[in-house]
């Protein structure tokens, strides 16, 4: 299959390009400023290398005529040429864009796979649920990166609006997956996410997932076995390798699936 990575160029993207290449996909690495990736590449030899914006231009009063707009330009640039899937890898800057990028970009991006026929992974992350509101990590994220939970739960929102027809002027179904992953480590940073430092300051939890470790889907449900005590993070390249497989299965459409590594008793 020929898959469309967008936000290719952060560390979990990077991850994404490399997984797919690696289970004998295409990946396309579509970013904002190609020229910046030109030497070194951080992608494997040949892979094509796209420019791409999904943040939506909210100065337009209707956001979802904006988000239309978004998309199209997706389409005829990131797209060109048809795709068999997407995946929404990117990060909006930590100190604006959550709006534009986490909650319309997301919706945006799903449309334009929508208008092409391709199967859509969007990645958020875990505690984006109102369920968790008041959660310390939920707490402290959300308000030291400007409403990036609730942005991210609004994009959710958005991916299932496109799927279901409302939101997006465009007839059929949409087939997503959404992936919230655990405290994201490796990908080629050397510092933890500021969810992890705040768990090993405030929590405790010292034990940092390395690459390969099992990783364990709960849907819909906090981990209610106990599986998952203790851990709460997972390397970006297992995230990867549960993308591709997302991309794969067609079991896997239409789930909301949360991921976080498990270690060896």
């Amino acid at each position: 299959m020929k898959i469309a990575v967008l936000g290719a160029g952060g560390p979990t993207g990077v991850e994404c390009v490399h997984a797919l290449v690696k289970a004998g996909h295409v990946a396309i690495a579509v970013v904002r400023d190609p020229a910046k990736y030109a030497s070194p590449s951080p992608w494997p030899e040949g892979t094509e290398v796209r420019e791409g914006d999904v943040s939506v231009d909210l100065t337009n009063f209707d956001a979802e005529v904006a988000m239309e707009a978004a998309a199209t330009r997706l389409e005829e640039t990131a797209l060109a040429g048809g795709v068999d899937g997407v995946v929404f890898a990117v990060a909006a800057p930590k100190t604006a864009g959550r709006t534009a990028v986490d909650h319309w970009g997301a919706g945006a991006a799903a449309l334009a796979a929508k208008k092409i026929n391709a199967r859509y992974v969007l990645i958020t992350v875990m505690l984006v649920d109102p369920k968790d509101y008041w959660h310390p990590i939920r707490i402290i994220l959300n308000t030291m990166q400007w409403g990036i939970m609730d942005a991210k739960f609004a994009g959710e929102n958005a991916v299932r609006a496109v799927s279901a027809g409302a939101l997006g002027a465009i007839d059929g179904q949409l087939d997503y997956v959404i992936i919230r992953p655990g405290g994201l480590v490796g990908g080629g940073e050397s510092d933890l996410s500021l969810s992890r430092a705040f768990a090993v300051a405030v929590l405790g939890k010292t034990n940092i997932a390395p690459p390969g470790t099992q990783h364990v889907l709960a849907a819909g449900q906090r981990d209610p076995d106990g599986l998952l005590a203790g851990a709460r993070s997972i390397h970006r390249a297992d995230v990867a390798s549960v993308v591709v497989r997302a991309l794969e299965d067609p079991e896997a459409v239409g789930k909301t699936v949360e991921i976080v590594a498990r270690f060896a008793p």
